[in-house]
């Protein structure tokens, strides 16, 4: 009866009170069905039975450890340096030979404008 007299003052209402009454069932609305979906989905996390891993190490299914060991013992006998040095010394030499010697021809200038002789 109360519910039936409050729709009958809504009908007389004015547009921004239907918007306000409208506004606010469809809140209520939703935030219903967020509550139902959050514990409908927390039951679904608690029924789910998750694999665990042991030591919290990944599963030995996804690796081949029959490969890695062979690369681990040939990462202990590489040494960075000489691939370090070795391309030190082949750049540095691409580079004098690129530039004819590094030396600009007396009265002649190169590519940078710099001049040739003393």
């Amino acid at each position: 009866m109360v519910v039936q007299q409050k729709f009958n003052d809504l009908k007389d209402a004015s547009h921004d009170d239907k918007k306000t009454v409208a506004t606010s069932i469809a809140v209520f609305v939703v935030i219903i069905l967020m509550i139902a979906w959050g514990f409908l989905f927390l039951k679904k996390v608690q029924r789910t039975d998750l694999k665990t891993l042991e030591n919290g190490a990944v599963p030995t299914d996804q690796f081949d450890m029959n490969l890695i060991r062979p690369n681990e013992r040939n990462q202990a006998q590489y040494d960075p340096t000489d691939d370090i040095r070795n391309l030190r010394n082949n750049t540095s030499q691409d580079d004098v030979s690129a530039s004819g010697g590094g030396s600009v021809a007396p009265g002649t200038t190169d590519d940078f404008g710099n001049s040739g002789g003393f």
